[in-house]
């Protein structure tokens, strides 16, 4: 899993984003696919060791968005007062709603999500249909 810290306007940062996640759509081609973000969640947990750790109690209220790209999806999260990005790519990553949180398995990782009630059908169903 690809974890980078998008806070500075680096292109050699974004460059290893859309390297994975592929290009952000053009206004027009997000819009005819019902644009480009998604309903709102919050991490619970990750197995990762570096996502893992920018997740400590301290920073326990960590929201989650995501952007649709051209191959895929970028989850977006702000932790220690830095934005950071997780690229996904459709097909490398999969969705799975578990209970009342959703799953995502990205590369042999995985990172859980709590959406609030009434929206997990929509994350579900958006991610299913952009990865």
């Amino acid at each position: 899993m690809v974890l980078v810290n998008v806070s500075y306007n680096d292109p050699d940062r974004w460059r290893q984003v859309h390297a994975v996640s592929g290009a952000p759509l053009p206004f027009f081609a997000s819009f005819f696919r019902g644009g480009r973000g998604s309903p709102a969640g919050r991490f619970l947990d990750a197995s990762d060791a570096a996502l893992k750790s920018l997740l400590e109690p301290g920073t326990a209220d960590v929201r989650v968005n995501f952007e649709r790209t051209s191959e895929g999806a970028i989850l977006y999260f702000r932790a220690l007062l830095e934005t950071w990005a997780i690229p996904l790519r459709r097909g490398a990553t999969t969705p799975k709603r578990v209970g009342e949180c959703l799953e995502l398995r990205v590369e042999g990782e995985t990172v859980r999500l709590d959406v609030p009630s009434g929206r997990i059908e929509q994350l579900e169903q958006w991610l299913n249909k952009v990865l």
